[in-house]
């Protein structure tokens, strides 16, 4: 592992682009910080992963325009990366087991097998940190992951 600035990734990823995306009429993706460095030590191309899946997701399941917020903040001990959408949201029957491999139903997360979340969880165990799933209150999906912070 390096220790990595998480707002590098992220911009990274963000410039990629991604695959299906011209499917969407439209696709905002508004990332905010309040600062400019969050050291972590990670692996880049897992997180990297983490990353582009989460907003594949985003990007797969919303209806014809997508916005998705990405908010990078310093909490106690930790640096918190919360990415939310305006999509469907996660359904209730799955949001409990939607970290488990293969534990998703509803038409196995309509026919997305479900295994990102899960892989993401696997990924953020070896890296010491958490990953957690929720519906937004505003409507849509929102994940959260948080890194021990390696400034402090």
């Amino acid at each position: 592992r390096d220790k990595v600035n998480l707002t590098d990734i992220i911009n990274l990823v963000i410039k990629q682009g991604f695959v299906d995306v011209e499917e969407y009429s439209e696709v905002e993706i508004v990332f905010e910080q309040d600062k400019e460095e969050f050291i972590i030590d990670a692996e880049i191309k897992l997180i990297k992963k983490i990353v582009q899946d989460v907003i594949g997701n985003s990007i797969k399941f919303a209806e014809e325009s997508v916005k998705i917020s990405i908010l990078i903040e310093q909490e106690e001990g930790f640096v918190s990366l919360k990415i939310h959408d305006n999509g469907i949201g996660f359904p209730k029957n799955i949001l409990m087991d939607s970290l488990k491999a293969f534990q998703s139903d509803a038409e196995t997360y309509y026919e997305g097998k479900g295994l990102s979340l899960a892989a993401a969880k696997l990924i953020m165990d070896a890296h010491s940190g958490d990953i957690e799933v929720y519906n937004v209150d505003t409507g849509g999906a929102g994940v959260c992951v948080k890194f021990k912070n390696k400034q402090d």
